[in-house]
């Protein structure tokens, strides 16, 4: 053992008084513990001096008292003394005694000669008749405060003439076994001789016991360590009885050398006096109650022994003895097991033993004095002082603990008492078989941070002096108690001077250094090393065991509640333990009172936790005086520590959370009652708590309400409505919304209730609303207009109340930031709906008319405002409902229009001015701007119905600002309109729509080259339908179609809007039959002039270098899909109309189109028609247009253009088709391509998409094509060998590199190339073999060397074109096999199918016939056999 060298630098805070950096109160070393003894104990340097190792007494046999007969199995009574005729039966049922021990024992008369009956044949009292056990723990000095002995009874042993036995030890008979015990017994005319003798590290004692031996008993004691022998007997017999000494309480396995482990303990235990209670030796025996805390497997520590100072068995005049209370709660014990930054967990084992509450259970006495919460016990004894002194000391100890630094080398996850070794192991032992200790196991973790900086002399540091800075951190990261149960306790040590055993140094775990280049000092340069060293230390801790309930109290509270809360949520054992746990209970919150600011305010429990919990507790135990004492502690102000008292201001607890309200109400309606909780529950709501915890006290109010406690929820809803109304101005801002809505909530609640409710308080909350921030008010007002008509509408206060706030809203600032805009729509709603004229004009006043504060730049504008009301719909509907909304709606669209025009005004000066300066925020300004226009526009369209709701001004306003539109502003205006108000415009004539439309109409007209976007088109065409003026929409078709892009771009864009309109129902639908015409003209107008601009880019495709090439052929796909795509859709919705186009007008484009061009086509217009609805199926030009290409595709090779995802694509599209001659020529296709990889594409389609699969069996064709792609496969295959392994790679493939390809054909190995300009070109050889190898049929690796002219690549050839070429025969061999598997499956489930479609059809079968299926025919296509080189 050791401890650390310098764990704790100087200054650390172990040395300073007060509170340490976690927050706990740290440890007050008492006095009287001499740590020189303890650890030389714990070493075991003593060797067993001071113990007695055998002890033999004579005692007298007193023949006027009769001695109970030892009874042996089938002899009955054996009197005292013996007979000789007892003697002789005892010889009939004896066995000859043995030499050695367990299965090593033998019979030899030279070492023992002895007769014995073992024990499970007798019975015997005499140990107890003759107080054997007192005498023998008397004189082998026994500690009877740490050991509980027994003597079992071992064996009978009759020695008779020459009997004896040699040296011999006692080997251990059953755990705890320590010792042995020799009676002899009086026996008729005695012995001589049989001296006993006993040997302990070199000493001896001989005990000569056949003196009087015919009367007298003789008692020999002694360790089990102790050799002993007897001499022989020389006359007469010799009869002993043989118990073993066992320590019933030990924990552990007993030292070997138990004299040595003894002195031990006595010297630990005299080492630390303090840390034994004192008892009175007379009240020993009155405790019934085996009251240990012991570390059993099953209850690592108890809570019981936290009872005492309040357990009514404890209620005595004197002190008691040190046994009972070191052994406080055997029955009920309690485990803290924690798991790492969690709380800690508790479980609890409690016997079902328990007693009435009223008759054992003492009152706690807390009373405020001056603000200040004390307590005391009304005590029950008559001995006061005596037992006041007792309970102090349960409250005021001094923390006693101590610590072992431990010799091994643990790891962290497997450190426990089961893995001690050596040392550690003997002292943990040692110190578990002391009962006043509580032992733990810790990890210590150490962290040393040392940084060293060096001047660089490059940057001109003459400094040659190193600094060093060096920090050290330690803190406790594990805790293990006796029970190898992981804890997580809260404690820290005072690491110098709770050490036991001298400093030694031990070794660092790991270290961490890291490099850096830093000013430092007077150098501008230094290196800067930071070495960080993990020092990992395990050590054993001790505390005194009858302080282990403080311990956990303080350090472990929320698990003591844990256990509680788990135990008392069941019925069943809260009935059978519901006064121990309220005895449990009152101890907590005694303890807690004691120093009520530490328990609350250095818990790790979150805010109120602690309170809520012994609430719930309290209510759950119905523990009444608790729950009280538990109010009064709430309620007081907390004395601090003496050392905080300069620095801070009395502290409380009280109301922290609306969970704690509701328990405290709860608590007052089911256990404690109003009238006794009402004085302490008025402290909790003074003046200045209701300020610091106002939503908790309101939420208190609520609760007593709910619970119906109508006296409570009135006293505590008028102090708060007393306390709110003098709050001044800077308190009344700090008030949030939520906490004045909870208020106003609760005091509606109060208003419903005739019993509670006041006029008076609804009114003077005016007074407090005048005084909230703006924001709040109008929220309050929008929250309480909605229960108006609901919850409220009876009752008359409430109902005025809501008008005078309706008054006082407009006094605020309705401009302020925090109001934001939807607010004051939602606010003119409101008073739209109030219906008074006087209000709404005096809400609009303030907020349009009144200019904002200056300065604050936050502040909403006037006309922001205004538009947000003009656009809401909401708004606009209120108005039209009654004449006062309408005319101020009226009067705000004047307002807005006037602001609109100054705004165009400006933004067209600022174009005119500098068009390079519009960004996108001056955009978005003029959008905004052209929306809010449209807002006032719809709302002058509605009210056009009504001439006396015009005016020439307006209408002059609108054409004015009409008039300065461009295009695309008009469109914006018309869309925006029509998108919002469609229900209501349609089929009108409105003037504004009819002005709209005509201004853009001619502005199209003006600009012959102006185009609108494809999505501004269709808004405005929907929007003209929308009107339902066919002229309109002729017109503006005719414009848009009669204007003729000479840019491609222009002519997609085109394109791609045709087919939007085509293909939109509520645009294509509803035109009429000129316009449909015309737009099916200008597709085939479109159409013709974008083939012939196709032909001529494919005529230039040949002139083109690749990367151009790459590009023109990807414009020429997309400009040939957009031609047919926009056919497709033209076809689709001809109906009665003129056909415009024919397919023949693709003809001579699709015979332009190369293989590679002609696969994209197909493929793309496979993917867009299979998900159509409708596709090209439905109509029959299309349909046929698209089979022609796609047999000229098949007829082309197409094979080698393929990938794996192109192949499936291929596929589908084939299946989608059902064209039978199309898969004839694919197949024919793919038959002839048998040996490409790209040919066995199709095969591996085949094998691994269920999909396909599943279709093959749907269409006759393909499946014909499928079994013909077999079938030539499997011929093929058989003609093919097994490649042979040659150096000569007869296909390899090497363009403008003759000499290499001739290498690579030809036998040879290697060669070498040196024809380079330089060792640039040498690689590049060198990548371009690398990379064409594989598609080449070749494999080399290649190296290059050298430089200039002498720059050579190495060419070395290696077996994997071969391998690849192995790797394909044996690959198309195993896919053959699955080949032809899966065409018969496919088969056989065509030929079911079709066989049970015939049944379905036919007349049934009469069930005594079987039906035959036949055998599947394979089907056929008339495909010719095609025969390849």
């Amino acid at each position: 053992m050791g401890s650390f060298e310098d764990v704790m630098p100087q200054g650390a805070s172990h040395n300073m008084p007060g509170v340490l950096e976690n927050g706990l109160v740290p440890f007050v070393q008492s006095t009287g513990i001499d740590k020189e003894r303890l650890f030389k104990a714990v070493n075991l340097q003593k060797k067993g001096a001071e113990v007695d190792f055998a002890i033999g007494e004579k005692l007298f046999f007193d023949s006027r008292t009769t001695s109970n007969p030892l009874k042996v199995d089938k002899l009955g009574d054996i009197p005292i003394p013996v007979s000789v005729k007892d003697i002789q039966r005892l010889k009939e049922k004896s066995e000859l005694g043995l030499y050695g021990k367990g299965l090593n024992s033998f019979f030899d008369s030279s070492k023992r000669l002895a007769l014995q009956i073992d024990a499970s044949k007798l019975t015997s009292t005499i140990i107890d008749d003759l107080n054997l056990l007192s005498m023998v723990m008397r004189h082998l000095d026994l500690p009877s405060d740490l050991m509980n002995v027994q003597a079992k009874l071992r064996q009978l042993i009759l020695y008779e003439s020459d009997g004896h036995y040699q040296c011999t030890s006692e080997s251990e008979k059953e755990y705890g076994s320590f010792g042995t015990t020799v009676l002899q017994l009086p026996v008729e005319g005695g012995h001589e001789g049989g001296r006993f003798k006993v040997q302990y590290q070199g000493k001896e004692q001989v005990f000569d016991n056949h003196q009087d031996s015919d009367r007298c008993f003789y008692a020999s004691s002694f360790y089990g360590n102790c050799q002993h022998s007897m001499e022989p007997i020389t006359k007469g017999a010799k009869l002993t009885l043989v118990f073993d000494l066992v320590w019933t309480n030990a924990k552990n396995i007993i030292p070997q050398d138990f004299p040595v482990f003894l002195t031990a303990l006595k010297d630990i235990k005299g080492s630390l006096p303090s840390w034994i209670r004192n008892r009175r030796g007379h009240n020993q025996n009155k405790n019934p109650r085996n009251d240990t805390l012991p570390n059993e497997a099953d209850a690592s520590f108890t809570f019981e022994a936290l009872t005492v100072a309040w357990s009514s068995e404890n209620h005595s005049t004197e002190k008691l003895d040190s046994n009972s209370l070191l052994l406080e709660a055997e029955e009920n014990t309690f485990k803290i097991v924690s798991m790492e930054g969690a709380t800690s967990k508790l479980s609890e084992n409690c016997n079902d033993n328990h007693h009435n509450q009223t008759q054992h259970q003492t009152p706690l006495d807390v009373s405020i004095q001056g603000g200040v919460c004390t307590m005391g016990v009304n005590a029950c004894n008559e001995d006061q002082d005596e037992e006041d002194s007792e309970v102090k000391e349960v409250w005021t100890f001094e923390e006693n603990v101590l610590y072992f630094v431990l010799e091994g080398k643990y790891v962290e996850d497997d450190f426990t008492f089961r893995r001690l070794q050596g040392k550690d192991r003997e002292l943990a032992q040692l110190l578990q078989c002391c009962d006043f200790l509580d032992t733990h196991l810790a990890l210590v973790t150490q962290t040393v941070s040392i940084s060293r900086a060096d001047s660089d002399d490059s940057y001109g540091c003459s400094d040659d002096s190193d600094h060093e800075n060096r920090k050290s951190t330690t803190k406790i990261s594990r805790w293990i108690d006796s029970k190898d149960v992981s804890k997580k306790l809260s404690m820290d040590l005072n690491w110098k001077n709770q050490c036991v055993g001298p400093l030694r140094n031990l070794p660092t775990s790991d270290s961490e250094i890291t490099d850096s280049e830093d000013e430092f000092g007077g150098c501008d340069y230094w290196n800067t090393t930071t070495t960080e060293e993990h020092s990992y230390y395990f050590i054993l801790v001790i505390w005194p065991k009858h302080q282990s309930v403080q311990m956990y109290c303080r350090y472990g509270l929320h698990a003591l509640l844990e256990n509680m809360e788990v135990k008392s949520s069941s019925t069943s054992w809260l009935k059978k333990n519901k006064q121990k746990a309220t005895e449990k209970l009152r101890t907590i919150i005694s303890f807690c009172s004691a120093d009520p600011w530490k328990v609350w305010n250095q818990t790790r429990l979150a805010k109120g936790e602690l309170t809520r919990r012994l609430l719930r507790l309290c209510i759950v135990l119905r523990a009444r005086e608790e729950g009280l004492s538990l109010l009064k502690i709430i309620a007081s102000d907390f004395p601090l520590p003496q050392e905080r008292v300069s620095s801070m201001q009395g502290t409380f607890e009280g109301i922290q959370t609306e969970q704690v309200a509701k328990a405290i109400a709860e608590l007052e309606c089911l256990v404690i009652g109003w009238k006794d909780s009402a004085d302490v529950i008025q402290k909790m709501i003074s003046p200045d708590r209701i300020t610091q915890q106002l939503v908790p006290i309101i939420s208190l109010a609520q609760h007593l309400l709910n619970f119906h406690c109508l006296e409570g929820a009135v006293l505590v809803g008028d102090r708060i409505s007393s306390s709110l109304i003098n709050f001044n101005k800077q308190q009344t801002q700090r008030i949030k919304q939520s906490e004045i809505q909870s208020y106003v909530e609760f005091m509606i609640s109060l208003e419903e209730n005739a019993k509670t409710a006041n006029p008076l308080r609804a009114k003077s909350f005016t007074t407090l609303f005048s005084k909230l921030e703006s924001s709040i008010q109008c929220n309050l007002v929008l929250k309480l207009e909605a229960q108006v008509r609901s919850r409220f509408k009876n009752s008359v206060s409430c109902n005025s109340m809501f008008q005078e706030l309706c008054k006082a809203l407009p006094l605020c600032d309705l401009r302020s930031p925090f109001i934001k805009e939807n607010a004051i729509v939602d606010l003119m709603c409101c008073y739209f709906r109030i219906g008074n004229e006087e209000l709404l004009q005096t809400l609009i006043s303030k907020i349009f008319h009144v200019p904002a504060n200056p300065g604050e730049n936050n502040s909403l504008s006037s006309e922001e405002v205004l538009a947000k009301v003009i656009s809401s719909p909401l708004i606009l509907e209120l108005a039209l409902s009654s004449e006062i909304g309408l005319s101020v709606v009226l009067s705000l669209v004047d307002k807005q229009l006037i602001s609109i025009t100054i705004q165009l005004q400006q933004i067209l000066r600022d174009k005119a001015q500098s068009p390079a300066n519009v960004n996108r925020l001056y955009q978005r300004s003029e959008t905004q701007l052209l929306l809010s226009l449209s807002s006032c526009l719809r709302i002058v369209i509605r009210l056009e119905k009504n001439s006396s709701n015009s005016t020439a001004q307006r209408s002059s306003s609108i054409s004015s600002l009409l008039s300065k539109l461009s295009v695309l502003q008009l469109t914006t205006v018309l869309n925006d309109i029509f998108k919002s108000s469609s229900r209501h415009l349609k089929k009108t004539s409105s003037t504004i729509i009819r002005q709209i439309c005509d201004l853009l109409i001619s502005r199209l007209n003006a600009k012959t080259s102006f185009m609108l976007s494809k999505s501004t088109f269709l808004q405005t065409v929907k929007a003209l339908i929308e009107v339902n003026d066919e002229s309109l929409t002729q017109t503006l078709f005719k414009q848009f179609c009669e204007k003729d892009g000479t840019e491609s771009r222009n002519k997609q864009n085109k394109s791609g809007l045709l087919r939007e309109i085509l293909s939109s129902p509520e645009v294509w639908g509803k035109l009429d039959s000129s316009s449909r015409q015309l737009i099916m003209k200008t597709c085939a107008s479109l159409i013709h002039s974008r083939i012939a601009e196709i032909i001529q880019s494919l005529n230039s495709l040949n002139g083109s270098t690749t990367t151009q090439n790459k590009s023109l052929r990807k414009l020429v796909i997309e400009g040939i899909v957009d031609c047919v795509q926009l056919f497709f859709w033209g076809e689709k919705n001809r109906f009665d109309l003129e056909q415009t186009i024919t397919a023949e007008a693709f003809q001579p484009l699709i015979m332009k189109l190369n293989s590679s061009v002609l696969l994209e086509l197909v493929l793309q217009l496979y993917k867009s028609e299979s998900d159509a609805r409708p596709n090209i199926k439905k109509f029959p030009i299309c349909m046929d247009w698209y089979r022609t290409i796609c047999r000229i595709l098949f007829t082309v090779e197409f094979v080698s253009l393929v990938n794996l995802d192109v192949a499936t694509r291929i596929v589908n599209c084939l299946l989608w088709l059902e064209d039978e001659e199309s898969w004839k020529q694919f197949t024919q296709s793919v038959c002839k391509n048998f040996l490409s990889s790209r040919g066995n594409l199709f095969v591996q389609i085949f094998l691994k998409d269920l999909f396909i699969q599943r279709a093959l069996k749907d269409f006759a064709p393909a499946f014909a094509a499928f079994v013909h792609i077999v079938d030539h496969w499997a011929q093929r295959t058989e003609k093919l060998k097994e490649p042979i392994f040659s150096w000569q790679q007869s296909n390899a493939v090497v363009p403008n590199y003759p000499e290499v390809q001739t290498f690579l054909r030809s036998p040879e190995e290697s060669m070498t190339y040196m024809k380079f300009g330089g060792i640039a070109e040498a690689r590049r050889l060198a990548d371009s073999l690398n990379a064409m190898g594989q598609s080449n049929n070749f494999s080399v690796s290649v190296t290059t060397s050298g430089s200039g002219k002498n720059s050579r690549c190495d060419i070395v050839k290696n077996r994997n074109q071969f391998e690849r070429r192995a790797r394909d025969f044996f690959s198309r061999k195993a896919e053959l096999i699955e080949l032809v598997k899966l065409r018969i499956r496919l088969g056989q489930e065509i030929a079911q199918a079709e066989q049970l479609a015939d049944a379905i059809t036919s007349t049934p079968v009469a069930t005594d016939e079987v039906c035959v299926v036949p055998p599947p025919k394979r089907p056929k296509l008339d495909i010719p056999v095609i025969e390849l080189e």
